[in-house]
């Protein structure tokens, strides 16, 4: 305890206190700030060089590392050639395009077997390196029989393959009994679209096989019937060629009037409209391409 006489009076007051060096402080705080300063710059750097990894990998997803198309409905194809060189081997040109314009081509890469040529596309961000469009030229080991892209055909046999038909072969499959791939073909083929709402019925327990088809989305008069009747004709042709054992398709349906009405196709009235055997037809791209086209079918 200090003691300063002020004069007020007789009186002496007592005065307590501590007294500090203000810069041994200052100093002592100046020594605890840089302290922090160097315990916090490693883990500073530590947070940038995690930032900078993850941001390198999202970069190098988007841009570097393309994934595989899996749908062929992510890809149009505008064109696919083939022509022959002068060694005997076959030379592919091909022109596309993906589907989503915010997608570019990251890689193509082709595979030979037995006269077939599968196209594999790998897309990216589209970006000045990876276009949304690409033209190719592929030299062959040897002669090409078909082409396929992303697994449906393009280009068979000298024909050019359009997209419907080649999603209606990808769905291609023996047995009828096989409802949910019936109703893959159904649906590449257009059933709904064409007849609206229906329900399905399969008769498996002896030949002749039978997939009978009950529309109820759509209404069917005297002023229509003939049109629609033509249409259940075309796609009962492209049903039977595509589902292996299938012999014969019924459409049932309510007429104008309010009567029931079926309207069948068996393989052998197909095989006399188109002129020659559908299911032989069916077993090839090409052949199904001709077949859609005596249908008159939308391609």
């Amino acid at each position: 305890m200090l003691y300063l006489n002020y004069k007020s009076g007789m009186m002496i007051l007592p005065v307590t206190g501590v007294f500090t060096d203000t810069a041994q402080v200052q100093g002592r705080e100046r020594c605890d700030m840089k302290e922090k300063k160097g315990i916090r710059r490693p883990a500073v750097i530590a947070e940038l060089a995690v930032l900078a990894a993850v941001a390198a990998f999202l970069i190098a997803d988007i841009y570097l590392l393309p994934s595989q198309v899996t749908q062929p409905a992510m890809v149009s194809i505008s064109a696919a050639g083939v022509s022959g060189n002068p060694d005997g081997s076959d030379e592919l040109t091909l022109e596309g395009k993906l589907a989503d314009s915010s997608k570019g081509v990251g890689d193509i890469r082709y595979t030979e077997e037995n006269g077939r040529i599968s196209v594999s596309i790998y897309q990216t961000a589209v970006s000045y390196l990876h276009e949304n469009s690409f033209s190719e030229i592929y030299d062959a080991a040897g002669q090409i029989d078909s082409v396929y892209v992303c697994g449906r055909p393009v280009w068979d046999d000298g024909t050019d393959i359009s997209e419907r038909t080649g999603d209606i072969f990808c769905t291609r499959h023996d047995n009828v009994g096989d409802m949910p791939a019936n109703e893959k073909t159904a649906q590449a083929v257009g059933i709904a679209d064409e007849f609206g709402a229906y329900t399905s019925e399969l008769k498996t327990d002896a030949e002749p096989y039978s997939w009978t088809i009950r529309l109820s989305g759509t209404d069917i008069s005297g002023d229509n019937e003939k049109e629609m009747q033509q249409k259940m004709q075309n796609d009962a042709c492209v049903l039977i060629a595509q589902i292996g054992n299938l012999d014969t398709v019924n459409f049932e349906y309510t007429s104008g009037t309010g009567g029931k009405c079926t309207y069948s196709v068996t393989e052998e009235s197909a095989d006399k409209y188109v002129g020659e055997s559908v299911k032989a037809l069916g077993k090839t791209p090409s052949g199904l391409q001709k077949l859609m086209e005596a249908c008159g079918s939308k391609l």
